[in-house]
């Protein structure tokens, strides 16, 4: 089981926990297993069909574009570029392998404090409790992605 918490998705709201949302934090690696970036803040987004990473985390990372596709909001569509790499989510005793491939969005230069934002595509695999009452975010592996 991997333990989560609750926290504000921006530093503006660090006193305001009534809009404080359900994180996790993970390990990237590449594809090869290579750490890139440990403790990595991510945003458990149910509502989400995809993953998507921080561009300027890719960047720092050293993670290539292996393609682009095109994200629609409600705000419009963009053209995103798509990073492959590994997502390592601590899951008692072994840790949840999650290969992806995953685009980038900004979010750290839109003020967000999560670098990863975790979609069904990922949480699918989960047997996933949230509580805001009980201060309560668990994910527990639940089968092999495919």
């Amino acid at each position: 089981m991997a333990n989560g918490f609750f926290g504000p998705m921006r530093a503006d709201k660090q006193n305001t926990p009534e809009v404080w949302n359900p994180f996790i934090r993970l390990t990237l690696t590449d594809t090869g297993g290579i750490i890139l970036a440990n403790d990595v803040l991510a945003l458990i987004d149910t509502g989400s069909d995809v993953c998507y990473i921080d561009n300027e985390l890719a960047k720092k990372s050293g993670l290539l574009p292996k393609g682009s596709s095109t994200t629609s909001t409600g705000t419009g569509s963009k053209e995103n570029p798509v990073y492959a790499c590994v997502f390592l989510i601590k899951d008692r005793p072994t840790n949840a392998v999650l290969r992806m491939a995953t685009p980038g969005m900004d979010l750290s230069s839109n003020g967000l404090n999560h670098r990863i934002l975790l979609g069904m595509e990922a949480l699918r695999n989960f047997d996933l409790r949230i509580s805001q009452s009980q201060q309560l975010v668990e994910l527990n592996w639940a089968k092999s992605p495919t």
